[in-house]
């Protein structure tokens, strides 16, 4: 309760455009900042809850492993990611993607690259998205043009 009371008095008391994570966001009229869709779920799938709210994206890029087996499936984030290039590419989904058949099972690896990133904010804009915020470390080639994954 404090904490929620804390960050309703400053989303109230700034002068500056505030956003506020989604736990915290329900009974605020402020921007809802987001950490990077999923890569197993459409940008569309994502934000739909959100409904006409701000949304902040934080931007990042992503990579996945799903491994499907006969007792289920495994989802497992690959941080650091790999800077991946080639694969396959995924309209609904806008990331790249590899497979992998071995014996008792298949692996997805799903992976964001500069375009796709670029393609998911442009989408996310389309969908009430304005703001997104990312590390400049992660994100510095994107920004100068001068990295190629």
């Amino acid at each position: 309760p404090e904490s929620d009371a804390m960050v309703k008095g400053i989303a109230e008391a700034l002068p500056c455009p505030v956003a506020v994570t989604e736990s915290y966001a329900a009974g605020l009229n402020c921007p809802v900042f987001l950490p990077p869709c999923p890569l197993y779920i459409s940008i569309e799938d994502y934000l739909q809850p959100w409904g006409s709210r701000e949304i902040w994206l934080e931007a990042a890029l992503c990579q996945e492993t799903i491994t499907v087996t006969e007792e289920g499936t495994v989802f497992t984030p690959v941080y650091p990611v790999q800077y991946l290039g080639g694969g396959f590419y995924d309209n609904r989904l806008q990331c790249r993607y590899y497979t992998a058949c071995s014996g008792d099972h298949i692996t997805f690896t799903l992976f964001d690259t500069f375009e796709t990133l670029q393609k998911k904010l442009e989408t996310a804009y389309t969908l009430g998205a304005r703001r997104a915020v990312g590390l400049y470390q992660e994100l510095a080639g994107f920004l100068t043009g001068t990295d190629s994954a």
